[in-house]
């Protein structure tokens, strides 16, 4: 997270408006979170199917894609809160600090 802080700060430096900052980390975060889900919900539902009883596997299943979701989503709010809370007058210290 240091080296983004700092890449973060200096795109404020360098002018570019916090809202387009925070699309980009959105987009970024989500990408990310899409490839994590796809690997690990075949993985989940796979274990599922072999290791549970078929009448708790609906139960399971959905209380897995449960806490995926809310999982999820805070990742990806508190990643882009983090980034909204980083500012520009920072980079000098973000910079000495690497």
């Amino acid at each position: 997270m240091r080296g983004r802080r700092l890449e973060i700060a200096s795109a404020l430096h360098c002018g570019v408006p916090k809202p387009a900052l925070a699309t980009q980390i959105i987009i970024e975060t989500g990408i990310t979170i899409l490839l994590a889900t796809a690997i690990s919900l075949p993985i989940d539902m796979t274990a599922a199917r072999l290791l549970i009883d078929t009448t708790d596997r609906t139960a399971i299943t959905l209380n897995a894609i449960q806490t995926t979701i809310t999982t999820n989503t805070a990742y990806l709010l508190a990643t882009t809160i983090t980034a909204l809370h980083i500012k520009e007058r920072h980079l000098f210290t973000y910079f000495k600090e690497r």
